[in-house]
């Protein structure tokens, strides 16, 4: 099975444009993202990325570093009875903040959302500068109206995918690997053509779609993000009880032998276990409640494999 497929699977799941959000938080952020309104301080790769689209947006550099990333940005309401607002991703910088509102669905734009954000961006935060970025399909006329201090910016998903292209194309590695079948995703979807071919990945680029094919891309994911974090992580698997649970232990660790045989940063430290409640501690997850049995995966100081 391909990563094609598992990207449908993802998109049914979440909607296009919810999956369109997740896999370009966990971009940027080098991880997938903590949780909506949690802020994380981009990746070296991320930073560059929120500096191209705001460059090409506004023109100049963005000369500031990213100190909080967000995936659903908070923004509170005016009145009291009003709701709150969620732009889709958030960037702070010491003196800006830049909303993103992402749009996969021209059924999905809402008239004046854009206009409440920008303002509500601003009542939220008065003593920085306010940036929208506006990324959609295809290119939308007119600008908002906007008030002192704010900017707003259209961009398509082509100029996007171009940006991610200018990164990631030339890396190597999982990351680079979400980033390719991300803009596969864009090229299929918008025909968005930036993906060039890197014969010499084959070998990896083919496990890493067998492995994702196989039900296992979050697990990869948690391991990587265990051995770049050294926190244990609590992850759901396949099943109901300790066996399932101690199977998918298995599956990982084969999955994890192989992947290193192939990735320039091998899987050395993090290591999955199965936690039940002769174990330390409380669950962490709805199966470790419901059932008494989850999957955690631990940072081993000593490397192994």
């Amino acid at each position: 099975m391909s990563f094609v497929n598992v990207i449908d699977e993802r998109e049914r799941i979440q909607g296009s444009e919810g999956y369109a959000q997740y896999i370009l938080a966990s971009l940027i952020m080098g991880c997938p993202p903590p949780g909506y309104n949690k802020g994380r301080t981009p990746s070296e790769s991320g930073q560059q990325l929120i500096e191209r689209i705001w460059n090409r947006c506004f023109g100049g550099d963005l000369n500031e570093t990213v100190e909080n990333f967000f995936w659903e940005f908070c923004l509170n309401s005016i009145k009291p009875d009003d709701p709150d607002r969620w732009p889709d991703l958030a960037a702070i910088t010491p003196s800006r903040v830049i909303l993103f509102e992402l749009k996969t669905l021209s059924g999905s734009i809402r008239e004046g959302q854009v206009d409440e954000q920008i303002q509500l961006g601003k009542y939220n935060h008065p003593e920085s500068l306010v940036d929208m970025i506006y990324i959609t399909a295809d290119p939308v006329e007119g600008s908002p109206d906007l008030p002192s201090g704010c900017s707003y910016s259209n961009v398509t998903w082509s100029g996007v995918a171009e940006d991610i292209a200018a990164i990631w194309n030339q890396q190597r590695g999982p990351e680079s690997d979400v980033a390719r079948q991300y803009l596969d995703y864009l090229n299929r979807r918008y025909g968005v053509k930036t993906i060039a071919d890197r014969d010499s990945d084959s070998v990896e680029v083919d496990y890493v779609n067998e492995m994702l094919g196989n039900g296992l891309c979050d697990a990869l994911i948690r391991m990587l993000e265990v051995e770049s974090s050294s926190q244990t992580v609590a992850i759901e698997f396949p099943g109901r009880s300790p066996k399932d649970a101690r199977r998918f232990v298995d599956e990982i660790e084969l999955m994890v032998g192989r992947y290193n045989e192939v990735a320039p940063s091998p899987i050395r430290n993090a290591k999955p276990w199965v936690w039940q409640p002769s174990s330390t501690g409380e669950p962490q997850t709805k199966q470790g409640r419901e059932m008494g049995v989850e999957l955690r995966v631990a940072y081993n100081q000593k490397p192994q494999r």
